[in-house]
């Protein structure tokens, strides 16, 4: 019981800090150039700014090594996982596949991340969030992708990685469920040997069809 509270308790505060987040992110994206305008760096907490952020100050300087200088809209993807984190604490879910689905969701971030960056670049707007709309990281490895290959095939090469990515999520990750009712996959295996067992069974010959012998010739 007691560990029990504890995990509900801790669940609970990594919620509140999911919240925390994604309202400074949110709020970021709305008042980015007002706050980047008059707040930058740490020293901010000793200066007596003020900023338009939701989330204070704190929230301020978080979003901005957030969604300015880390994975810029990619961000958003990787709360995910903070969220699924404090569900499985509080309510005990997502035990299955938690580890593929935290995998899932960091390759997502990055990949929203160099692309939101790239998309950017084709319209001028490297400097929005003050690290384009992919962060700073995801700024640099479009441009050095770019040096290397040019826009063009840039562009083709995230969208390949796009493909695969989503590939292997719903052939790996996320596996097509062949039940109406959503079985596992233990139950998805079971039916496939029982359906090979069947197919593999010579086929009876009905009663009242034997076939005649032939006759002796005489």
């Amino acid at each position: 019981m007691r560990q029990r509270i504890i995990r509900i308790l801790t669940g609970v505060l990594i919620a509140t800090f999911t919240v925390f987040a994604f309202l400074s992110c949110i709020s970021f994206l709305i008042h980015w150039k007002e706050d980047m305008s008059c707040a930058s760096g740490w020293a901010v907490f000793d200066s007596g700014f003020s900023v338009d952020n939701a989330a204070g100050l704190l929230g301020h300087q978080f979003a901005t090594v957030m969604v300015g200088q880390a994975l810029g809209v990619g961000s958003f993807v990787l709360f995910a996982i903070l969220a699924l984190v404090s569900i499985r604490l509080i309510f005990g879910k997502f035990k299955a596949g938690f580890l593929k689905i935290t995998v899932a969701i960091l390759g997502a971030s990055v990949l929203t991340s160099v692309s939101a960056s790239y998309l950017g670049r084709l319209q001028g707007n490297e400097d929005l969030l003050a690290g384009g709309w992919g962060g700073r990281c995801g700024s640099y490895a479009v441009s050095v992708c770019e040096n290397l290959m040019g826009p063009a095939v840039t562009g083709l090469a995230i969208m390949l990685l796009a493909a695969c990515f989503l590939f292997l999520c719903f052939s790996y990750i996320w596996p097509v469920r062949i039940q109406a009712g959503g079985a596992s996959e233990q139950d998805i295996k079971k039916l496939i040997d029982e359906e090979m067992a069947e197919e593999s069974k010579e086929p009876e010959t009905p009663e009242g069809s034997e076939i005649p012998e032939n006759p002796e010739i005489s």
